[in-house]
């Protein structure tokens, strides 16, 4: 005799109806974030470890971080280090400048002003775009979806490359 390992597909599409109607009731309710660009914080370790305070000392550690690494958006610092398992931290030199954020668009404002061809032209946004389309639909598939647009490697920015120079002078 064999067990019934699987609902009749019509109490099934009955139990399915119920949990879409609760969720939708739910997403009503509390309809969540606003979509926009949030941090995450993971946090791996088992119940057991997890006490009343483990989130005001996650947190204070959090904002030392902030304060040390981050003090306002357009400054991040300090080393970079990998943890692999629970061997020591393993730094990795960076590269490049102290500039980071909005250097693309410095360099492509340059470039269009010197006449040369930017890196961050059409065949980038449509490899971006289509990268996004292909994850969302992987993820509503719960298949692989191949990205198939191809663009050139962007070049690194030269080593003596400075953001702060004036870029409508001239």
């Amino acid at each position: 005799m064999s067990a019934r390992t699987s609902l009749p597909d019509k109490k099934l599409a009955k139990a399915l109806d119920r949990i879409e109607r609760a969720q939708s009731r739910f997403a009503r309710q509390y309809p969540g974030d606003s979509g926009a660009r949030q941090a995450v914080h993971t946090v791996y370790g088992g119940a057991h470890l997890f006490k009343a305070e483990t989130p005001a000392k996650l947190g204070e550690l959090a904002l030392k971080a902030l304060d040390t690494y981050a003090p306002d958006p357009n400054t991040f610092g300090g080393e970079i280090q990998i943890v692999r398992g629970k061997e020591a931290r393993e730094s990795v030199p960076a590269a490049g400048g102290e500039h980071g954020r909005g250097i693309g668009a410095v360099d492509m404002a340059r470039t269009i002003r010197s006449g040369g061809a930017h890196s961050t032209d059409a065949r980038l946004g449509l490899h971006v775009l289509d990268a996004m389309v292909a994850t969302q639909i992987s993820i509503e598939t719960a298949a692989f979806v191949e990205v198939v647009s191809r663009f050139d490697p962007v070049a690194p920015l030269p080593e003596d490359w400075d953001p702060t120079e004036l870029t409508l002078a001239g």
